[in-house]
């Protein structure tokens, strides 16, 4: 019996589900070539290099984090890039909100943008539960303390009514809400959602894919 949970899904199509696929292609090679466990029974692929039409009016970039022998980062340039473009807002939900990589970069933009407000909605810090939770209350503090008009941090919740006992006794509740989302969004212009949390971890240290 799970609580409410929050996440994201894309579907794409056209030139930049090639992307992906060539993503997924360079990893399953390169797992075949050093003989990762069960690698024997995995068979080469390759991608259809024909041109694609490209249709609709959305510019789509697939962006990966591919530790070494990679060492891709393209997540976090794009981020850094639509950071330092930020006018108005910099919006973050996400499981996680502690990346130190990108937290200076926010508050250079925002000490030299004076209205650009930064909302941030993540999970509440638990330290049972969460070995990091330190590092998320040190960035807010962080943020908080530099520019305390103008950071919102938020909790997602739900609300429902529940009978309790006999025909019509109620309750009316509320519980959290299981924020796995991993999303970024600036000035309405700029969106970047997939699997790349909020961390250090997701940019640098682990194969991630956003859009």
């Amino acid at each position: 019996d799970l609580g409410p949970r929050k996440d994201y899904v894309l579907r794409i199509e056209g030139p930049a589900a090639r992307d992906v696929a060539d993503v997924f292609l360079r990893r399953w090679s390169f797992l075949i070539s050093t003989g990762a466990t069960y690698s024997e029974n995995a068979t080469p692929f390759t991608i259809d290099a024909d041109p694609l039409p490209e249709n609709g009016d959305a510019r789509v970039q697939i962006t990966a984090t591919m530790p070494v022998p990679f060492s891709e980062n393209a997540i976090l340039e794009t981020w850094y890039n639509a950071v330092r473009n930020a006018r108005e807002s910099i919006f973050i939900e996400d499981q996680y909100f502690r990346i130190p990589y990108l937290t200076g970069a926010i508050a250079d933009r925002m000490a030299l943008v004076p209205d650009l407000k930064l909302v941030v909605i993540t999970k509440p810090i638990n330290e049972w539960t969460d070995g990091g939770c330190y590092w998320t209350y040190r960035t807010v503090q962080e943020l908080r303390t530099l520019f305390p008009s103008r950071v919102f941090v938020f909790q997602l919740r739900s609300f429902d009514t529940v009978v309790t006992w006999g025909i019509d006794e109620t309750e009316s509740r509320f519980t959290d809400i299981d924020t796995h989302s991993k999303m970024l969004i600036v000035d309405d212009t700029f969106l970047s959602v997939g699997s790349c949390n909020k961390n250090n971890r997701g940019v640098i240290y682990e194969g991630e894919l956003n859009a």
